[in-house]
């Protein structure tokens, strides 16, 4: 049975997307990626990780965990995570952080990220999604549809 072994929880405004990636010196680095995308994913993979494309309102905060365990853990497919992307992903610098899009375009480097000792090879990754709803119906109100969406990306030797 698989171990989780650490994990950080981050969450963070933006106003496209998220990136999951390596990280040099608090900034993304190159982090190839091979795998393949569940059917209508909003996740893209390539030599810059992996890229989030959100649903919520541009600026809406956006909660990412990641989890670094010692194999592959059991599916957790039930209580509304769906699987976003399945793959491998090159992580030399042993460090691993979620944030904006924009963090190569002038923002602010990332203060926040998950470390380990780097593998020879590459990882295992695995990408989740879930969204919460809920309706506000507030009589004289129009109704309100409350969203939040959680991603979680899973990697193990």
């Amino acid at each position: 049975m698989a171990t989780l072994i650490d994990a950080l929880t981050t969450d963070f405004e933006t106003r496209w997307g998220f990136r999951v990636a390596g990280l040099s010196g608090g900034w993304f680095t190159d982090t190839e990626c091979d795998g393949e995308a569940a059917p209508g994913s909003s996740v893209e993979a390539d030599r810059d990780g992996l890229t989030f494309h959100v649903r919520s309102a541009p600026g809406a905060p956006v909660h990412v965990r990641i989890e670094r365990w010692d194999a592959e853990p059991g599916p957790e497919h039930g209580d509304g995570w769906k699987p976003l992307w399945r793959g491998r992903m090159s992580l030399p610098t042993g460090r691993l952080g979620a944030g904006d899009d924009d963090l190569t375009d002038g923002g602010e480097a990332l203060g926040t990220w998950l470390a380990f000792e780097p593998l020879d090879g590459p990882w295992n990754v695995e990408a989740l999604g879930k969204r919460l709803t809920a309706v506000a119906d507030e009589p004289g109100f129009p109704v309100q549809i409350l969203a939040v969406s959680l991603y979680k990306v899973r990697i193990w030797p």
